[in-house]
Protein backbone atom coordinates (compact mmCIF):
# COMPACT_ATOMS: atom_id res chain seq x y z
CA UNK A 1 0.00 0.00 0.00
CA UNK A 2 0.74 3.61 -1.07
CA UNK A 3 0.54 6.37 1.49
CA UNK A 4 0.56 9.83 0.39
CA UNK A 5 0.92 12.11 3.65
CA UNK A 6 0.12 16.12 3.40
CA UNK A 7 1.41 17.89 6.62
CA UNK A 8 -1.07 20.76 6.96
CA UNK A 9 0.36 20.83 10.62
CA UNK A 10 3.82 21.12 8.51
CA UNK A 11 5.17 18.06 10.97
CA UNK A 12 6.12 15.84 8.40
CA UNK A 13 9.18 13.71 10.34
CA UNK A 14 6.14 13.10 13.34
CA UNK A 15 3.49 12.40 11.24
CA UNK A 16 5.33 9.99 9.07
CA UNK A 17 6.78 8.27 12.19
CA UNK A 18 2.76 7.95 13.28
CA UNK A 19 2.00 6.57 9.89
CA UNK A 20 4.94 4.04 10.14
CA UNK A 21 3.76 2.45 13.45
CA UNK A 22 -0.20 2.46 11.57
CA UNK A 23 1.11 0.79 8.58
CA UNK A 24 4.48 -0.54 8.63
CA UNK A 25 3.78 -2.64 5.57
CA UNK A 26 3.00 0.56 3.35
CA UNK A 27 5.45 2.80 1.55
CA UNK A 28 4.87 6.96 2.28
CA UNK A 29 5.58 9.74 0.57
CA UNK A 30 4.97 12.95 1.28
CA UNK A 31 2.86 15.42 -0.93
CA UNK A 32 4.70 19.19 -0.41
CA UNK A 33 2.39 21.95 1.44
CA UNK A 34 3.46 24.18 -1.17
CA UNK A 35 1.89 22.35 -4.02
CA UNK A 36 -1.01 22.51 -2.12
CA UNK A 37 -1.37 25.98 -1.04
CA UNK A 38 -0.32 27.57 -3.85
CA UNK A 39 -1.54 26.02 -7.03
CA UNK A 40 -5.07 25.93 -8.42
CA UNK A 41 -7.66 23.23 -8.31
CA UNK A 42 -6.43 21.40 -11.21
CA UNK A 43 -2.94 21.50 -10.22
CA UNK A 44 -3.32 20.34 -6.45
CA UNK A 45 -5.50 16.94 -8.04
CA UNK A 46 -2.94 16.72 -10.93
CA UNK A 47 -0.21 16.79 -8.04
CA UNK A 48 -1.98 13.73 -5.80
CA UNK A 49 -2.90 11.79 -9.22
CA UNK A 50 0.54 11.86 -10.07
CA UNK A 51 1.77 9.95 -6.78
CA UNK A 52 -0.68 7.29 -7.67
CA UNK A 53 -1.60 7.16 -3.80
CA UNK A 54 -3.56 4.28 -1.97
CA UNK A 55 -4.21 6.49 0.92
CA UNK A 56 -4.08 10.27 1.25
CA UNK A 57 -3.10 10.81 4.89
CA UNK A 58 -3.46 14.31 5.99
CA UNK A 59 -2.11 15.31 9.49
CA UNK A 60 -3.16 18.55 11.67
CA UNK A 61 -2.49 19.66 14.88
CA UNK A 62 -5.73 19.45 16.35
CA UNK A 63 -8.26 17.48 14.21
CA UNK A 64 -11.12 18.93 16.18
CA UNK A 65 -9.86 22.15 15.15
CA UNK A 66 -9.43 21.36 11.18
CA UNK A 67 -11.93 23.37 9.09
CA UNK A 68 -12.80 22.09 5.61
CA UNK A 69 -12.53 18.26 6.58
CA UNK A 70 -15.34 17.29 4.24
CA UNK A 71 -12.99 19.37 1.11
CA UNK A 72 -9.74 17.16 2.27
CA UNK A 73 -11.88 14.09 1.77
CA UNK A 74 -13.32 14.91 -1.79
CA UNK A 75 -9.58 16.20 -2.48
CA UNK A 76 -8.31 12.63 -1.21
CA UNK A 77 -10.89 10.87 -3.23
CA UNK A 78 -11.40 12.84 -6.66
CA UNK A 79 -7.26 12.58 -6.13
CA UNK A 80 -7.60 8.99 -6.97
CA UNK A 81 -6.60 7.40 -3.18
CA UNK A 82 -9.20 4.62 -1.94
CA UNK A 83 -8.91 5.68 1.76
CA UNK A 84 -8.68 9.32 3.18
CA UNK A 85 -7.58 9.36 6.69
CA UNK A 86 -7.57 12.50 8.54
CA UNK A 87 -5.50 12.63 12.08
CA UNK A 88 -3.19 14.82 14.48
CA UNK A 89 -0.49 14.07 17.07
CA UNK A 90 -2.61 13.19 19.37
CA UNK A 91 -4.70 10.00 18.44
CA UNK A 92 -7.88 11.71 16.96
CA UNK A 93 -9.04 10.44 13.27
CA UNK A 94 -11.45 10.67 10.58
CA UNK A 95 -10.84 7.61 7.83
CA UNK A 96 -13.47 7.12 5.30
CA UNK A 97 -13.14 4.86 1.82
CA UNK A 98 -13.53 6.86 -1.11
CA UNK A 99 -17.00 5.30 -2.36
CA UNK A 100 -18.65 6.88 0.72
CA UNK A 101 -16.46 10.56 0.49
CA UNK A 102 -18.20 10.74 -3.15
CA UNK A 103 -21.69 9.11 -2.02
CA UNK A 104 -22.10 11.43 0.87
CA UNK A 105 -20.55 14.47 -0.22
CA UNK A 106 -23.56 16.85 -1.55
CA UNK A 107 -25.35 16.11 1.08
CA UNK A 108 -22.90 17.24 3.53
CA UNK A 109 -21.46 20.35 1.49
CA UNK A 110 -25.11 21.29 1.19
CA UNK A 111 -25.65 20.74 4.65
CA UNK A 112 -22.47 22.62 5.48
CA UNK A 113 -23.35 25.45 3.08
CA UNK A 114 -26.64 25.95 5.12
CA UNK A 115 -25.26 25.80 8.21
CA UNK A 116 -22.34 28.41 7.42
CA UNK A 117 -25.54 31.05 5.96
CA UNK A 118 -27.18 30.62 9.49
CA UNK A 119 -23.92 31.29 11.08
CA UNK A 120 -23.60 34.55 9.69
CA UNK A 121 -27.46 35.30 9.36
CA UNK A 122 -27.24 34.91 12.75
CA UNK A 123 -24.50 36.38 13.99
CA UNK A 124 -25.08 39.88 12.70
CA UNK A 125 -28.64 39.38 14.04
CA UNK A 126 -26.39 39.15 17.34
CA UNK A 127 -24.06 42.07 16.62
CA UNK A 128 -26.86 44.21 16.28
CA UNK A 129 -29.16 43.46 19.35
CA UNK A 130 -25.48 43.60 21.21
CA UNK A 131 -24.99 47.11 19.91
CA UNK A 132 -27.92 48.48 21.05
CA UNK A 133 -27.66 47.19 24.44
CA UNK A 134 -24.09 48.70 24.45
CA UNK A 135 -25.71 52.16 23.35
CA UNK A 136 -28.11 51.99 26.28
CA UNK A 137 -25.67 51.30 28.67
CA UNK A 138 -24.01 53.22 30.85
CA UNK A 139 -20.93 52.33 31.56
CA UNK A 140 -20.67 53.35 35.32
CA UNK A 141 -23.32 50.80 35.74
CA UNK A 142 -20.79 48.52 35.69
CA UNK A 143 -20.21 46.63 38.93
CA UNK A 144 -16.29 47.43 39.82
CA UNK A 145 -16.37 45.86 43.49
CA UNK A 146 -14.69 43.53 44.71
CA UNK A 147 -15.90 40.85 46.40
CA UNK A 148 -13.03 38.69 47.41
CA UNK A 149 -11.20 38.92 50.51
CA UNK A 150 -8.06 37.52 49.65
CA UNK A 151 -7.14 38.01 46.29
CA UNK A 152 -9.57 39.30 43.15
CA UNK A 153 -10.78 36.34 40.68
CA UNK A 154 -9.85 36.61 37.00
CA UNK A 155 -11.09 34.70 35.01
CA UNK A 156 -9.58 34.50 31.33
CA UNK A 157 -11.14 33.76 28.32
CA UNK A 158 -9.28 31.93 26.04
CA UNK A 159 -11.20 32.04 22.38
CA UNK A 160 -8.59 32.26 19.46
CA UNK A 161 -10.29 29.42 16.73
CA UNK A 162 -6.91 27.27 16.80
CA UNK A 163 -5.09 24.82 18.53
CA UNK A 164 -3.08 26.38 21.49
CA UNK A 165 -0.16 23.85 22.05
CA UNK A 166 2.34 25.36 19.83
CA UNK A 167 5.02 27.55 21.55
CA UNK A 168 5.30 31.14 21.01
CA UNK A 169 3.19 33.83 20.10
CA UNK A 170 -0.23 33.87 21.46
CA UNK A 171 0.40 31.03 23.32
CA UNK A 172 3.18 32.01 25.30
CA UNK A 173 1.77 35.35 26.00
CA UNK A 174 -1.69 33.52 27.17
CA UNK A 175 0.12 31.28 29.67
CA UNK A 176 2.42 34.09 30.69
CA UNK A 177 -0.71 36.19 31.67
CA UNK A 178 -2.16 33.56 33.40
CA UNK A 179 0.57 32.33 35.47
CA UNK A 180 2.11 35.56 36.40
CA UNK A 181 -1.59 36.37 37.88
CA UNK A 182 -1.30 33.19 39.68
CA UNK A 183 1.81 33.76 41.25
CA UNK A 184 0.95 37.54 42.39
CA UNK A 185 -2.00 35.98 44.49
CA UNK A 186 -4.96 36.28 42.04
CA UNK A 187 -7.61 33.52 42.62
CA UNK A 188 -7.88 32.52 38.06
CA UNK A 189 -9.65 30.58 36.10
CA UNK A 190 -9.60 30.14 32.84
CA UNK A 191 -12.22 29.10 29.62
CA UNK A 192 -10.75 28.00 26.36
CA UNK A 193 -10.91 25.87 23.06
CA UNK A 194 -8.43 24.04 23.93
CA UNK A 195 -5.82 23.65 26.51
CA UNK A 196 -2.46 25.94 26.70
CA UNK A 197 0.60 24.97 26.48
CA UNK A 198 2.62 26.35 29.47
CA UNK A 199 -0.56 26.43 32.04
CA UNK A 200 -0.77 23.94 34.77
CA UNK A 201 -4.45 22.33 35.39
CA UNK A 202 -4.00 21.15 38.32
CA UNK A 203 -3.32 24.54 39.75
CA UNK A 204 -5.14 27.02 37.17
CA UNK A 205 -8.78 25.59 37.11
CA UNK A 206 -9.40 25.05 33.17
CA UNK A 207 -12.88 24.97 31.47
CA UNK A 208 -12.63 23.21 28.28
CA UNK A 209 -15.03 24.13 25.33
CA UNK A 210 -14.99 21.92 22.32
CA UNK A 211 -14.86 23.09 18.90
CA UNK A 212 -17.04 22.46 15.84
CA UNK A 213 -15.03 22.24 12.87
CA UNK A 214 -18.29 22.67 10.32
CA UNK A 215 -18.24 25.95 8.44
CA UNK A 216 -17.47 26.15 4.99
CA UNK A 217 -15.33 29.14 5.05
CA UNK A 218 -12.62 30.09 7.36
CA UNK A 219 -15.37 33.18 8.59
CA UNK A 220 -17.88 30.62 8.64
CA UNK A 221 -16.33 28.54 11.09
CA UNK A 222 -14.73 31.50 13.41
CA UNK A 223 -18.38 32.86 14.14
CA UNK A 224 -20.07 29.75 14.45
CA UNK A 225 -17.24 28.80 16.98
CA UNK A 226 -17.06 32.06 18.74
CA UNK A 227 -21.04 32.40 19.29
CA UNK A 228 -20.64 28.68 20.39
CA UNK A 229 -18.03 29.73 22.79
CA UNK A 230 -20.16 32.78 24.00
CA UNK A 231 -23.31 31.07 24.77
CA UNK A 232 -21.37 28.35 27.10
CA UNK A 233 -18.74 30.81 28.51
CA UNK A 234 -21.41 33.47 29.76
CA UNK A 235 -23.17 31.21 31.78
CA UNK A 236 -20.53 30.00 33.65
CA UNK A 237 -19.57 33.46 33.95
CA UNK A 238 -22.94 33.77 35.76
CA UNK A 239 -22.01 30.86 37.78
CA UNK A 240 -18.42 32.18 38.74
CA UNK A 241 -19.13 35.56 39.09
CA UNK A 242 -15.28 37.03 38.90
CA UNK A 243 -14.05 40.35 40.05
CA UNK A 244 -13.43 40.94 36.44
CA UNK A 245 -13.06 39.46 32.96
CA UNK A 246 -9.44 39.22 30.30
CA UNK A 247 -10.51 38.24 27.03
CA UNK A 248 -7.29 37.11 25.27
CA UNK A 249 -8.07 39.07 21.40
CA UNK A 250 -9.97 36.43 18.72
CA UNK A 251 -11.67 37.82 15.37
CA UNK A 252 -15.54 37.13 15.21
CA UNK A 253 -15.65 36.69 19.45
CA UNK A 254 -17.90 39.15 21.79
CA UNK A 255 -17.70 36.77 24.56
CA UNK A 256 -15.99 38.99 26.84
CA UNK A 257 -18.48 41.97 25.60
CA UNK A 258 -21.51 39.83 26.13
CA UNK A 259 -20.75 38.02 29.48
CA UNK A 260 -19.70 41.73 30.66
CA UNK A 261 -22.86 43.08 30.00
CA UNK A 262 -24.59 40.26 31.28
CA UNK A 263 -22.36 40.08 34.55
CA UNK A 264 -22.18 43.53 34.99
CA UNK A 265 -18.44 43.08 35.43
CA UNK A 266 -15.45 44.95 33.95
CA UNK A 267 -14.06 43.56 31.06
Amino acid sequence: MKIVLLALDREENRAEKTLRAAFPQASIEILPLAKVERGSRRHRLRALRALAPDMLAVSTERLGWQQGQNALLLFGALGGARRILLFDLYGAKREEPTGRVLLRAPLRFAQESWASWKTVRRARSELCKLERELAQRNTDECDLSIDSDIAPRITYLRTTPAAGTQSGGATTHTAGFINAAAELGAQVSVISNDRVAGVDETKISTQLIAPDPLGLTRAAFDLRNGMLFTGRACAELERQRPDFIYQRYSRFNWSGVEASLRTRRPL
